[in-house]
């Protein structure tokens, strides 16, 4: 069995899994580079034992300050422990899935790091099948968390079970993410079936994007090592210019290290997210107003997982 492994390099990889590219350039991006083709054993290979739980018990799901607007998107505070953080990373770079440049053992690397142009800094997997076992176990974890309802840290609620009813709930859709979403779970492919490994330095960005209609809707971020600002674009943005709206109704969402970032309804499909490229972002609940306190960026590692749509795999766009 071939191991689908995408391995890209330098900052134009950013743009790989958003909808701003011609068809060209989006398939020279994503299949024109290097890919490596690996036993299938890779995916049986030992690896450490993640924690358990492996999301903090108690962590609240809770729509960001100032987001209520941006329809779908919910972030659960620190759900992944210092002791989860640590398994995650460590998972990661036994399967050397992409260079970590400060080139140090995750339980004593500081934050620094260098600039990853020429460096993996990105790496996908398509398909449960070829799904190394540590993001199965992160996928099906943080599936069972987008089963809570927001602002509940009592714990998941079976909501995409067989056995639910239309008289179970008042609201079928108070879940985290959409009650036909939570319903892949019950299907081979599960929730997610596809994965991004992204690796940023100090100063990266994003640029912002839509997600490709090729995934279907619900999309989760781990964000590992360092804090960032992501800004989420409301509906009326045109992702893949270069012109980006200074708008007052731009929402700015502050990722911690361990936060998992959830996207789905409107905040998948309408709303635009990136990264400005900057070495620092205000500090939690400031402006950008001159004066104000700035927190450095440090290097950041994230997972994304989603999944691939029944009908998206198949790719029509302009050459």
């Amino acid at each position: 069995m071939e191991l689908l492994t995408w391995h890209l390099r330098g900052p134009l990889s950013r743009r790989a899994h958003g909808a701003g590219m011609r068809g060209g350039d989006l398939i020279r991006e994503v299949f024109g580079s290097e890919s490596d083709s690996d036993d299938a054993d890779e995916l049986n290979r030992p690896g450490p034992s993640p924690p358990s739980p492996l999301m903090r018990p108690g962590c609240v799901v809770e729509t960001p300050a100032g987001a209520d607007a941006c329809v779908g998107m919910f972030v659960a505070r620190e759900a992944l422990g210092e002791d989860a953080r640590r398994w995650l990373l460590d998972s990661i770079r036994a399967d050397d899935l992409v260079d970590f440049p400060d080139d140090e053992p995750s339980t004593t690397a500081s934050d620094r790091c260098a600039p990853t142009g020429g460096a993996r800094n990105q790496a996908m997997r398509f398909g449960r099948d070829h799904l190394p076992r540590w993001a199965l176990a992160l996928a099906d974890a943080v599936a069972k968390l987008a089963t809570r309802r927001p602002g509940d840290s009592q714990g998941e609620h079976d909501v995409a079970s067989a056995d639910h009813t239309d008289d179970d709930d008042d609201d079928d859709d108070a879940a985290v993410f959409p009650r036909e979403v939570l319903a892949r779970a019950r299907t081979a492919s599960g929730v997610f079936n596809q994965m991004i490994v992204n690796q940023y330095a100090p100063g990266e960005g994003l640029t912002p994007h839509v997600d490709l209609e090729a995934f279907a809707d619900g999309v989760a971020v781990v964000s590992l090592r360092s804090t960032v600002v992501m800004d989420m674009y409301p509906p009326g943005f045109e992702p893949g210019t270069s012109h980006v709206p200074t708008n007052s109704n731009t929402v700015p969402v502050w990722l911690r290290p361990g936060d998992v970032l959830f996207l789905s309804r409107a905040a998948r499909w309408e709303w635009a997210h990136g990264i400005a490229a900057r070495d620092a972002d205000p500090a939690e609940g400031e402006t950008r107003s001159e004066g104000g306190a700035v927190v450095r960026r440090g290097c950041r590692t994230s997972v994304t997982l989603r999944a691939m749509r029944e009908d998206g795999h198949e790719l029509r766009v302009p050459a």
